[in-house]
């Protein structure tokens, strides 16, 4: 989970070189004539289709660290590329634009930054001053020269022919702007009250509002009031199904713009005015825009198996799914509704009459632009690429997307739009968007808000959601060519902080790990299939969890037997990968010798991420050692992957961690395989033949069954066996009325193979011991259940040693 930014090394600011170029050109770089470069700036100067030429002179300038390290000076109207050695970049860098200002002129400037081919910076400018300078940016380090190109697109137009500056946003506001109920603590309606006045301190002329449920006249007012500006917002309902109930309006869209036609409600090909709708409205200086709110379907849930895989990558787990798997969670509903929006719809609605289309919503899947191969070792990504096919589609039909196009490095603004919230998980989950599409239409800036207003920081509300929803609101400033004077220069441009590219997974704290098999832990309260035992069991895959049914108030105890008493160094915390809800924020950190006295040792405040936090226990010795847990991330949830002991070293080298993420083990010296075991190559260590089903019936850890009737249909569980030995074989038959009363298994150990036929009902629920059989290490033997007659199901046979010899 690293991603390397540095820059083109820069040695020095000198500007060596001075040459003039054909047609009038002038080219300046920081390399002397007699030294060899390290890299290559090439210049180019454009004009777009549609506006008029400036005759220059056009100096364009990259400025590193304040220093002029590469310029071209443009002074003909037919230009050449100018390429100019360059040496040692390094620094924040920009760009820098200049031109001859002339009087009722605005210029469109687009300043575009690509290394090797890929842009890594871009902005528009409508400029009055004959200027425009890029964001600040850095490069990627190479040990090669770089083919580093620096581009700019300028003309002009007059002043009242710039066009129609608007701001729109979409937003997700979670269950109408009232939070989970189950978690919200009864803040939901105040809740909706900050959200409403951060949607008119934003004040977007066109909004896209999503999970607006019974939400949707109140926003309306709330846009309205206290306006002194003379525009009058109108609320359009989308979703307007025949019978829908009240509080199922889930699309709204929201202008001051006149609406011209509100499109009909059509179904069909998975769409309907619940997926998607829009209207056409009116710009002031003439024309129109279409505008349409969009919901896709969260099933399969894309962000999930991707956070879930990237995870495994970087923690060197095996995978759970494969990258075409992923892809696939596309491919359930979200790839035909967006079919159906792009080749029906959307021409159905607009009549491809030209004119400008802009969307705004909830798409329930990631970009392809931000999981390409360029990207694959950006923070969260865990070296993956993935080909998002839903957004491929839209951009193959011509629509930007517009935080994208502003910021084109994914690494350094990620824009993640899920959990704002809870708390983000392992991967950046951007599925929020708007998206462009006409010859008309330039993209002025983007940003994303995670974030509560000042006035709303600081509260009991805040603490417990740092955001309105658990989505981001995403805002984009577009401007509509045409008549008009184009941005307001009282509006604050919108503009993105970058995130920290560099940043590493933190290493081990000092000291040796505790084993796992040393390690056992209680909980105050624990839900039923993650126990507090999965919080020592050095299992990355488990996780501690705190009941959900019912939810136990906070505060939640945990407390950790280390079976004799030590020399402490650290303790470890480290929530969970796949969600952020639960993650412990604040606690007291209590020691013990026997259990029943405890002494406070630390207090912790942690953040939301998914790093590991550490306390420092130095000078701490202990036996036991008692988390308190007195605030989480979504309410009163608590939840741990690992809470790791660390003892103060002797001598010696460290112990090695234990091996994570294979066998799903009980106590030390337990065995399991379950449905979904995977081996340490990786491969599954449950198999079938014939016909098997999957159960909504969870396993003995919570793991998914399966189940068939089909005579002769086999399961097969495969043990990878630490050592030889005798084995007693247990088997875990979900509990269920409809099962068989008699179930064969054939059990092939070391020695000839043995059947056994049980009547399963006698011991639904529990483990049910087959009988002891010898098996060599390794993955040589295996249990086989046959199917006769009446359902058979398959969860679980544990393997355990007997005789004294060691388990694994």
């Amino acid at each position: 989970m690293h991603y390397m930014l540095g820059a083109l090394l820069v040695a020095t600011a000198v500007m060596a070189s001075v040459a003039v170029l054909p047609k009038g050109s002038a080219a300046y770089g920081n390399v002397a004539p007699s030294e060899a470069p390290s890299g290559m700036v090439t210049f180019t100067l454009t004009t777009p289709p549609d506006l008029a030429a400036e005759d220059g002179p056009v100096l364009v300038e990259l400025v590193c660290d304040d220093q002029r390290l590469a310029a071209a000076e443009f002074t003909d109207t037919e230009r050449v590329p100018v390429t100019v050695p360059v040496d040692d970049i390094t620094g924040a860098c920009h760009v820098d634009a200049s031109w001859p200002m002339r009087e009722a002129v605005r210029h469109e400037a687009t300043i575009t930054v690509s290394l090797d081919g890929e842009a890594v910076e871009r902005g528009l400018r409508y400029s009055a001053d004959g200027r425009s300078t890029s964001r600040e940016f850095e490069l990627l380090a190479d040990s090669s020269p770089a083919e580093f190109a620096i581009d700019l697109t300028l003309g002009a137009t007059p002043a009242n022919e710039v066009g129609t500056a608007l701001r729109v946003m979409a937003f997700n506001i979670w269950l109408g702007g009232t939070l989970d109920p189950a978690h919200g603590a009864g803040m939901g309606e105040r809740n909706l009250d900050e959200l409403l006045e951060f949607v008119r301190h934003e004040d977007p002329d066109v909004l896209f509002l999503v999970e607006t449920y019974g939400a949707g006249e109140r926003v309306e007012q709330a846009l309205n009031q206290d306006r002194t500006d003379g525009r009058e917002f109108t609320g359009v309902q989308v979703t307007r199904e025949p019978g829908q109930d009240p509080d199922r309006d889930n699309l709204w869209l929201y202008t001051w713009l006149p609406v011209e036609e509100i499109y009909d409600r059509v179904s069909g090909g998975g769409v309907t005015s619940f997926h998607f709708g829009g209207a056409r409205l009116g710009l002031p200086t003439g024309g129109h825009v279409h505008a349409f709110t969009t919901w896709l379907h969260h099933l399969d849930n894309a962000r999930v198996y991707t956070n879930n895989a990237a995870a495994e990558e970087f923690l060197g787990l095996c995978r759970s799914n494969s990258d075409e798997e992923i892809l696939a969670t596309d491919e359930r509903t979200r790839l035909g509704q967006a079919g159906t929006i792009l080749e029906e719809r959307l021409r159905e609605y607009t009549g491809d009459d030209g004119a400008p289309v802009i969307i705004g919503g909830d798409f329930n899947t990631l970009s392809h632009q931000d999981w390409s191969e360029r990207f694959a070792g950006a923070p969260g990504h865990g070296g993956l690429v993935l080909d998002w096919p839903v957004t491929r589609m839209f951009t193959e039909a011509g629509f930007t997307d517009t935080y994208r196009w502003t910021y084109p490095d994914a690494a350094r603004y990620p824009g993640s739009t899920m959990d704002p919230a809870r708390g983000q998980i392992v991967v950046p989950g951007r599925i929020d968007y708007v998206l462009t599409r006409g010859d008309d239409v330039r993209v002025l800036g983007s940003a994303i808000r995670t974030e509560r207003l000042p006035e709303h920081r600081g509260t009991d509300l805040d603490d417990r959601f740092p955001f309105y929803s658990d989505h981001a609101a995403v805002l984009t400033d577009v401007l509509i060519r045409g008549t008009g004077e184009g941005q307001d220069p009282g509006r604050q441009p919108l503009a993105e902080v970058p995130v920290d590219a560099d940043a590493e997974w933190p290493g081990e704290p000092d000291g040796a790990r505790i084993p796992a098999h040393d390690l056992t832990a209680v909980a105050s309260t624990e839900d039923e299939f993650r126990g507090a035992g999965r919080a020592v069991d050095g299992d990355l895959r488990t996780h501690w969890h705190s009941d959900t049914d019912p939810v136990t108030d906070l505060p939640h105890e945990i407390t950790i037997d280390m079976q004799r008493v030590r020399n402490l160094s650290a303790l470890r915390y480290q929530p969970r990968f796949d969600s952020s809800i639960g993650t412990i924020l604040r606690a007291t950190l209590q020691a013990s010798h026997d259990g029943s006295s405890f002494t406070d040792v630390a207090v912790v405040e942690w953040d939301r991420t998914r790093f590991p936090k550490d306390v420092d226990l130095a000078g701490v010795t202990a036996r036991y050692l008692r988390l308190t847990v007195e605030h989480s991330s979504g309410g009163d949830l608590s939840s741990a992957v690992e809470l790791v002991p660390y003892e103060a070293r002797r001598t010696g080298p460290p112990p090695h961690a234990p091996a994570r993420g294979r066998h799903r083990t009980e106590g030390t010296q337990d065995v399991v395989v379950t449905t979904q075991t995977l081996g340490s190559d990786c491969m599954p260590l449950y198999h079938e033949s014939g016909s098997w089903t999957s159960s909504n019936l969870s396993g003995h850890d919570g793991s998914p069954t399966r189940y068939s009737n089909v005579s002769g249909s086999t399961a097969t569980w495969t043990p990878e066996l630490p050592a030889d030995g005798d084995y007693e074989v247990a088997i875990w038959w979900p509990d269920h009325p409809t099962t068989t009363r008699s179930a064969r298994y054939t059990i092939n150990g070391s020695g000839a193979p043995a059947e056994v036929t049980i009547d399963p009902v006698e011991g639904m629920g529990t483990w049910t011991v087959l009988g002891r059989w010898a098996f060599e290490a390794g993955t040589d033997g295996d249990v086989t259940l046959t199917v006769g007659s009446g359902y058979h199901r398959a969860d679980a046979i544990r393997f355990r040693p007997v005789d004294g010899r060691d388990g694994p």
